[in-house]
């Protein structure tokens, strides 16, 4: 099952969480401040360029695959950090799994919205300049614009299609092994408890009608697990609280929840620990020695793009 309006969810999401992923290597590496800043601002500049968003949002195909992780390669590449090959792989990598484990846990059809804000609020706190600030705002205006008032079947339908996109995906991820959402062999593993989806019911109640449609008799059942009632709907404003954490930084939420790890058994840790050390190994260079003309590359980064876009 396809829509013709996943595209521009896969990319705003996909690009959410390379900003988070550059941001962390950044600080391991100990970047200097304003190199950090330029190269978050240029990246976030280039991604939600106002042409390539028109682009972006026309009704189209999904991309193939390669395709795709091209247009990352070039993204990754709009400012003054280079990533070599297998860096990039490994970045590409972790933002395609944690996505996919994202829409794969939308509790309801409206949550790939939800996500999606998520991801451009931290987007637009990474950049520091108003200009480009003002460019999280139009992406922003333009997912309401097209998503906001889908039907819960249409936006199910692209739910759907990301996760078609992702099928065959099963990369190990250490932060979804040590949150025990993962095993050893990149399944995902679904836990029945939490809270329900808004508009539903905690499960473990059968009722029986009348004739006349009123509850006659109300049966209860062992549902076995552990559900909660449902939380609140969350705001799709330019400014508001999104109620879910799917779409914000997952290294954050799983420090903030630690002690509710479960399933953390030791082929998991052993996992864990060798991707961690792999993930550590991801490198950015300087490329500022090399190119005495930034913004000229980011500007030809953004005609690739489109290029590359136009001709996918």
């Amino acid at each position: 099952m396809t829509s013709i309006h996943t595209i521009p969810l896969l990319f705003l999401n996909l690009g959410g969480e390379m900003m988070y992923i550059l941001d962390q290597r950044l600080q391991a590496q100990k970047i200097p401040k304003d190199k950090s800043m330029k190269v978050m601002n240029d990246i976030t500049s280039i991604m939600l360029n106002e042409k390539f968003l028109g682009e972006l949002f026309k009704p189209q195909e999904v991309y193939n695959k390669q395709a795709l992780r091209k247009l990352f390669e070039d993204l990754a590449h709009g400012s003054i950090m280079r990533l070599n090959s297998a860096s990039m792989d490994k970045l590409y990598d972790l933002m395609t799994m944690v996505f996919k484990y994202q829409v794969f846990n939308a509790q309801s059809p409206n949550d790939v919205i939800l996500i999606t804000l998520n991801h451009l609020d931290s987007i637009r706190n990474f950049v520091t300049c108003l200009t480009i600030q003002k460019q999280v705002d139009m992406a922003h205006s333009m997912v309401m614009k097209m998503y906001g008032k889908m039907s819960p079947g249409e936006l199910q339908t692209i739910r759907y299609s990301l996760l078609n996109f992702f099928q065959d995906l099963k990369v190990r991820v250490s932060v979804l092994l040590r949150f025990g959402v993962q095993n050893s062999h990149g399944d995902f593993i679904i836990h029945t408890s939490g809270a329900v989806p808004p508009g539903c019911e905690v499960p473990g109640f059968i009722r029986l009608f009348d004739q006349y449609g009123a509850v006659a008799k109300v049966k209860h059942f062992n549902a076995d697990g552990d559900y909660t009632a449902a939380r609140d709907v969350g705001s799709m404003e330019l400014i508001g609280d999104r109620v879910i954490e799917l779409g914000c930084n997952i290294d954050i939420v799983a420090q903030q929840n630690e002690p509710s790890f479960v399933n953390f058994d030791a082929r998991s840790a052993s996992h864990s620990a060798e991707l961690d050390k792999i993930y550590n190994e991801m490198t950015l260079t300087d490329s500022t020695v090399e190119s005495p003309s930034v913004r000229s590359q980011c500007q030809q980064e953004e005609e690739d793009l489109l290029d590359l876009l136009e001709n996918s």
